[in-house]
Formats: structure tokens, C-alpha cells, sequence
């Protein structure tokens, strides 16, 4: 029974790690042809909005760090969700608005689920 969940728990922890680095990847991808496309900017604000993204992105690891050691791994984990529904929430309900485009890039982004499912595994 117990290898039996164990297995379960491998595989739930590799569909979501594949999810949310396949969301990662594709959302880095696609952004800047959806700003010049929806939003009608230039190529240059496209690029602009991707560094924003990889920005966040590289800032919601340095911060994920420190905050990392003072929440346990589950909590931890629970948050990261929570922001990332409403970072994904904003980028929904918005109205082609670049302001909430680029707040839901930082939303998105700031919780860093990968490494804290590793050790939700263990915890």
C-alpha cells in the first residue's frame, strides 16, 4: 500500500512540475506576440513586456529563497497557488490593459512552486 502511494505521489508531483514549467515556457514564449498582436504595440514594447515576464520570473526565485526557510513547505506551496490563480485572474479579467498584463506577469511569477513541491514530497 505504501509503495502504491508512493508511486501515486511520483506521479502527481511529475504532471504538476510538467504543468507549471510547460505554463512557464509557453507563457515566456507567446507573451510578446500577444502585445503586439491584441494590444497593437510595437516590437520593441513586446520585448519590453518578455523582460518584464523573465524579470519576474528571476526575481520570484531570489525572493522565494528567504521566504522559503520561514514557511513550511506546505504553506509554502498553498500560497504560491493562491498568488498564481490571481495572477492568472488579473491577466483573465483584464481588458487588453497593459498595466494589468504586466502585474499579472509579477503575480504569476512570483511564486515559485517547482522547488517547493520537492520538498512538500518529503515534508
Amino acid at each position: 500500500v505504501e509503495s502504491e502511494l508512493s508511486l501515486l505521489i511520483a506521479i502527481f508531483v511529475s504532471v504538476f512540475l510538467a504543468l507549471a514549467v510547460g505554463t512557464e515556457v509557453s507563457f515566456g514564449g507567446w507573451i510578446s506576440t500577444y502585445t503586439m498582436n491584441t494590444l497593437s504595440t510595437s516590437e520593441s514594447v513586446g520585448a519590453y513586456i518578455t523582460s518584464v515576464f523573465w524579470g519576474a520570473f528571476t526575481f520570484g526565485r531570489l525572493v522565494s529563497i528567504p521566504i522559503s526557510t520561514r514557511l513550511s513547505p506546505p504553506l509554502y506551496l498553498f500560497l504560491d497557488l493562491v498568488i498564481g490563480i490571481v495572477g492568472t485572474l488579473v491577466l483573465l479579467l483584464s481588458k487588453n490593459n497593459m498595466l494589468s498584463l504586466c502585474g499579472g506577469d509579477w503575480l504569476i511569477l512570483l511564486p515559485q512552486c517547482f522547488q517547493t513541491v520537492f520538498l512538500c514530497q518529503h515534508h
